[in-house]
């Protein structure tokens, strides 16, 4: 029996027996750990690929995510639940999802799973649950701008415009004109080169745009990026003209393009002309300038202008890139004034006289915002509205007309004072208060071709001083002792102002040409549009 106490022979195969349960217990509980890690794994493969699959089109995200997740192989029935919102990568972590919202362009998708248990099922746990979650969000991108066309120009009057506002001497052809019309610029691209032009170094396209730049450099580097020989001479002349600074942010708005510092190519195509007008409008000093014309134009002794230029409102740009409906573009604010002196012309019953016509011009901001974008097949859909305002026949003070806070005061235009007689005359058109939004569809094709579709007021205006002539109203009163025969002077002053009305015309309309501003009217155009590919962001 001491012998058999002191043998130590077998002893580990009783230990091994002993240990057995908790060796097949440990086996048993890796196989469950790995079985829930390995769905795990499977699950959030299969979470991603759901997301960026329901991401390609928010519309139907339920039946894109739901589709991908049964398509996905896998030992357990898998249930999704994917729910479109928006991101917003600025925000802290916990809030950059909000669920819902008009302009969703993310989709967040849960998926879960059971998986069955060896071990824990002898614990009452027969299987658990296996969740995993993926985000993944698509950025569209339209760009689009709102202005004015020039359909027609008197190089003349824009030379005077441009030089007036920059300070220096513009004299453009109406072909160098036309050049700039027709040349394009790629802006983003253009812009990542700016800055060395400028010489500063920025980290992104906003720190950029934040700059005040010489409009001298601004136009003198757009000039280098042009191909047409003669668009680069007048871009270049204008730079040597320009003498003020422009920030380019009143100007251009990149959305989330603008926290970058390359690419955008193809994205935001302007044409020379009014990318130019744009800057020396910004770099104005005082934004009110004043142009003597002479007697260049026909039928005309003397045509003197006054222009001011305000503010966009709320800091609006000019162009945008953005997916965003809330962001709002709009042209300035702006005034012209306008007095023309007739060629002497006889009068019944009085020897030559000269007529005096002022027009009076303004117009609020004209507005535009994105409406919708359609990727399949490419589409943008803008919306906006002319500005309102109004033109009349009547004088003014021109020194009050850059004080945009407070309204125009109107008095009556003395058409024709002499000793004998005065005739004053009225004349107002409204060119609507309350505009609703009117959208337009622009195609893949209209997009190619940056076609411009036009906005007009429910109260429309043909010629400006066309139609005006054809609502003053005359009033004539005679001064002195001799008779002279009213009616007959009236009938000749209002013969005399349809017969100048063709030419001031063409005047008013370059003028607000240039200035990039409708009379009830609104340009809208889409520059470009980029369908971008789902990413995955958490």
């Amino acid at each position: 029996m001491i012998r058999l106490l002191r043998d130590r022979r077998a002893a580990s195969a009783v230990l091994v027996a002993g240990a057995m349960p908790m060796l097949f217990g440990v086996a048993a509980l890796a196989v469950d750990l790995g079985l829930v890690q390995l769905e795990r794994r499977r699950l959030q493969g299969v979470a991603d690929a759901a997301a960026l699959s329901a991401a390609r089109d928010t519309g139907q995200a339920t039946a894109l995510a739901e589709a991908m997740v049964a398509a996905s192989p896998g030992r357990f029935p898998v249930t999704s639940t994917a729910v479109v919102g928006r991101y917003r990568g600025e925000a802290a972590p916990a809030a950059r999802f909000v669920a819902g919202g008009a302009d969703a362009d993310a989709v967040r998708v849960d998926v879960r799973a059971e998986v069955p248990t060896v071990f824990a099922a002898i614990f009452g746990t027969p299987s658990v649950a296996v969740e995993r979650r993926a985000t993944a969000r698509r950025i569209d991108l339209a760009a689009f701008a709102v202005g004015s066309r020039l359909a027609s120009l008197d190089g003349g009057v824009a030379n005077a415009l441009l030089s007036a506002l920059t300070g220096g001497s513009v004299s453009l052809s109406v072909m160098d004109y036309r050049a700039l019309a027709g040349a394009k610029v790629d802006l983003v691209p253009w812009l990542a080169v700016l800055g060395a032009d400028a010489g500063v170094q920025v980290a992104s396209f906003d720190e950029l745009l934040a700059l005040q730049l010489p409009a001298g450099t601004v136009l003198g580097s757009l000039s280098r990026r042009v191909v047409d020989p003669a668009a680069q001479a007048a871009l270049a002349s204008l730079a040597a003209a320009a003498k003020g600074t422009i920030r380019l942010a009143d100007l251009v708005s990149l959305g989330e393009l603008g926290r970058q510092r390359d690419g955008g190519a193809g994205l935001v195509t302007l044409n020379a002309l009014d990318l130019a007008s744009n800057v020396i409008q910004g770099s104005a000093s005082g934004r009110q300038v004043a142009v003597d014309l002479g007697a260049q134009l026909p039928g005309l002794a003397r045509t003197r202008l006054w222009v001011a230029i305000g503010e966009r409102p709320n800091k609006s740009p000019w162009v945008a890139v953005t997916r965003d409906r809330a962001t709002v573009i709009r042209t300035a604010q702006t005034r012209v004034y306008l007095e023309a002196t007739l060629s002497a012309q006889p009068l019944p019953g009085i020897n030559l006289v000269s007529i005096e016509l002022p027009l009076f011009v303004e117009l609020a901001s004209a507005e535009a915002r994105l409406e919708g974008i359609e990727c399949r097949p490419n589409a943008v859909t803008l919306a906006g509205r002319p500005g309102p305002g109004q033109v009349a026949i009547a004088r003014i003070d021109p020194a009050s007309l850059g004080t945009f806070t407070s309204p125009m005061a109107l008095s009556d235009a003395r058409l024709l004072d002499t000793l004998l007689l005065r005739v004053a005359g009225r004349a107002t058109i409204d060119l609507g208060a309350d505009e609703g939004f009117q959208t337009r569809r622009f195609d893949a094709a209209a997009i190619a071709e940056g076609t411009v579709q036009t906005l007009r007021s429910s109260a429309p205006v043909g010629g400006i001083a066309a139609s005006l002539m054809q609502k003053v109203e005359l009033k004539a009163k005679a001064l002195g002792f001799l008779p002279v025969p009213l009616d007959p002077v009236v009938r000749g002053v209002g013969a005399q102002l349809s017969l100048v009305a063709p030419v001031l015309d063409p005047v008013l309309m370059s003028v607000t040409g240039v200035l990039g501003v409708g009379v009830g009217e609104a340009d809208l155009w889409v520059t470009g549009l980029r369908c971008g590919q789902p990413v995955l962001i958490e």
